[in-house]
């Protein structure tokens, strides 16, 4: 028979319902896992506008790429478009920089504001010379406001230092057209693609 410490040492994937509320209980569970490469929960679902089920913060995020930074696939689902969630683009570069071997990533962060969540991030030094993963596909929520002159090179400049290896960016929100140009990437069917 398997012990329980044995599942906790070796389990390398955990898939979770689609309706699993990802808080702080359920952080402590998944986080007892301590192997895992892939961690999956609410894979192509979008969260409900009244009522989205991803509560973790900054900090959060930050503990669970601290604990697994064996994560090659790390799925939390998308949001809506309400901006209820209280990630930042912080918790990306938490991700990118502890999770060297991330391949994909979907989750959940607020881009209500985008440019000055961006912009508080790189003006500290805690990000330089750090290695960040090799991720190629972002999937990313709505972009509530048009961006547009600098803001566009801010939020752009932001994507290239956090995920340096970005290529393609899945997006849900009809105002992240306007990032291609300044990517150089090509626009086809709501996905930013690198040429």
């Amino acid at each position: 028979m398997t012990s329980h410490a044995n599942i906790r040492e070796t389990l390398r994937e955990l898939g979770c319902p689609n309706s699993t509320i990802i808080d702080s209980t359920f952080l402590s569970s998944a986080l007892k896992f301590r192997s895992l490469v892939a961690l999956r929960v609410g894979v192509g679902i979008h969260c409900p506008e009244d009522g989205c089920n991803f509560h973790l913060t900054d900090d959060n995020t930050e503990n669970l790429a601290a604990t697994l930074p064996r994560l090659e696939c790390l799925e939390l689902g998308t949001p809506g478009s309400s901006h209820s969630c209280n990630t930042t683009v912080a918790s990306l570069l938490s991700i990118s920089t502890r999770c060297l071997g991330l391949t994909l990533l979907e989750t959940h962060f607020n881009t209500l504001a985008i440019v000055g969540d961006v912009q508080r991030l790189f003006d500290g030094d805690s990000w330089r010379g750090k290695a960040r993963c090799k991720l190629q596909n972002l999937t990313a929520g709505y972009l509530p406001v048009e961006v547009g002159g600098e803001d566009i090179e801010t939020v752009v400049n932001g994507f290239r230092i956090i995920f340096p290896y970005l290529l393609y960016f899945s997006d849900y929100g009809r105002h992240w057209y306007k990032l291609q140009p300044v990517l150089g990437c090509g626009w086809a069917g709501g996905r930013i693609q690198g040429q």
